[in-house]
């Protein structure tokens, strides 16, 4: 019995709570203005007939976001794209934070344009030229196509299939708008860290559809949704239809990349692909236990002791570990530093996935949300050692909680192979970057975060900038560790 019918309360009706749920959507993630929806048309017509020029000049020999595919021809190669579209759109006074990112599983150029950011992936196919009325969904456009632009090709064609895949549209959209916003508030909304991105929780928005009465009532459509992603066995592919065999079909008894997948969301489209290549163990007991802290908190808002807000509520992951590993990252422009922060971003599960062999370390949590120019209280001492004389510096830091058994762990493996990986990236330029790791207390959190302080803080933080002839160093560089991990070997420094 809940605790409402045990005070003689009436339950609140399922309409009721759809039209609560509806009013706390609009509120917290209005749908698209007219006005809005004309600048998203006006950006992708910009873009297309930029792609055009584009196309056209490289075969005369001369060299909440929008998800966006430019499909090109044969001879149009990914680098050639990426620099050439580079260089007609940065110029752009619409066109601001623009970056490159090329060693995703989908190299995207991401950027805001009009003030809306934009992801702009890009597939090759074998073809000399490209019709206007070019037919995504033709599963012959496959043939011949590398990985990448398999991935690239698969978001266009997935959004065309779940077309045909949803029972009830109107259900669908209030349920996946829910989730996405509950996944964002709780901090596992990041397909980069190891969490939910955008299509995973578009299929299991699909799925809780498909497996509930077309009449369903959304709450009912959202209860289902949690119940399903907490008790599903993640050795089991996640689908919405049924996996396609081919010559390329996808096996984990025979794929090696496969077997090593933790959670298996399959995307509904030819050829499938696991769209949480990225989760990790660590990352998978995070989400399960908000999986079941989602059922439970459902349950108390359809009894009618809590609100919608209750069940969004933003976590506090600055108070789930005693222990934070900290990656600071520095550079001498806003342009630069807007490059090597994106660069340390995408790096960051690879960096988990090191952490999580330690069995020493039980959880590894990074955390999505960065801070920039945060002043970092008295480690900016330790920092400002590093070399003379000090310089403002535009600087970003990410976090990883930790959990670990016992007082001691050795970081020293891990965090060194991290900053090795990142000294041999294309990004990294050592006369105007910098990083820096080391291992924090809970109370070592600066307020200014702790506070809820968001991404973009207008704070300065004063970093000093190592360097020894121009060469990256890895090693001790006299970080004050907790007591709890006395004689931990936590930092690497650029």
């Amino acid at each position: 019995m809940s605790e409402s019918e045990q005070k003689g309360e009436k339950m609140p009706s399922l309409d009721s709570l759809t039209t609560s749920l509806t009013q706390f959507l609009a509120d917290k993630d209005p749908i698209e203005t007219e006005e809005g929806e004309t600048v998203r048309a006006s950006i992708i017509a910009e873009i297309r007939e930029t792609f055009k020029r584009f196309v056209k000049s490289f075969g005369n020999g001369e060299g909440s976001d929008m998800d966006l595919l430019c499909v090109g021809p044969q001879f149009v190669t990914r680098h050639a794209f990426f620099e050439g579209m580079a260089s007609l759109l940065k110029p752009k006074q619409d066109i601001t934070e623009f970056i490159m990112i090329t060693d995703a599983h989908v190299p995207l150029l991401a950027f805001r344009f009009k003030g809306i950011e934009i992801d702009l992936a890009y597939a090759r196919i074998m073809k000399s030229t490209i019709p206007d009325d070019f037919d995504v969904s033709d599963n012959k456009i496959l043939d011949g196509l590398d990985e990448r632009c398999l991935r690239s090709l698969n978001g266009p064609r997935m959004a065309l299939d779940i077309l045909s895949l949803i029972p009830n549209p109107t259900q669908f959209r209030i349920v996946v708008r829910f989730i996405k916003h509950w996944a964002y508030q709780r901090g596992i909304y990041a397909s980069s860290c190891g969490f939910l991105g955008g299509v995973a929780c578009v299929i299991g928005a699909v799925k809780a559809c498909q497996q509930c009465p077309i009449d369903a009532n959304p709450v009912q459509v959202l209860q289902k949704y949690f119940t399903t992603m907490y008790t599903w066995d993640w050795s089991v592919p996640f689908t919405i239809t049924p996996l396609q065999e081919s010559p390329d079909f996808w096996d984990p008894t025979t794929d090696y990349a496969g077997r090593r997948h933790t959670m298996l969301i399959m995307t509904p489209s030819f050829p499938s692909v696991c769209c949480t290549s990225n989760v990790g163990a660590s990352s998978l007991a995070i989400m399960q236990k908000e999986f079941k802290s989602g059922i439970k908190r459902i349950q108390e808002v359809m009894s009618g002791t809590r609100g919608w807000d209750y069940v969004t509520e933003s976590a506090n992951v600055f108070s789930m570990y005693k222990l934070y590993l900290r990656i600071v990252c520095w550079s001498e422009t806003k342009e630069s530093q807007l490059v090597w922060s994106g660069c340390i971003r995408s790096q960051l599960r690879k960096l988990a996935a090191r952490l999580e062999i330690n069995p020493v370390i039980q959880i590894v949590h990074p955390i999505p949300q960065s801070f920039d120019n945060i002043t970092l209280g008295t480690s900016n001492q330790t920092l400002a050692s590093l070399g003379q004389p000090l310089t403002t510096q535009q600087c970003t830091t990410f976090y990883i909680g930790l959990q670990i058994s016992g007082k001691s762990v050795n970081l020293s493996s891990p965090c060194g192979e991290f900053v090795q990986s990142l000294q041999s990236t294309e990004e990294f330029d050592d006369s105007c970057m910098g990083a820096f790791l080391g291992v924090v207390k809970r109370a070592d959190i600066p307020a200014a975060i702790l506070l809820g302080m968001l991404h973009g803080a207008s704070t300065t933080c004063i970093l000093g900038v190592k360097r020894k002839e121009r060469e990256v160093e890895v090693g001790m560089c006299g970080f004050e560790f907790p007591e709890e991990i006395d004689g931990a070997t936590a930092i690497a420094n650029l």
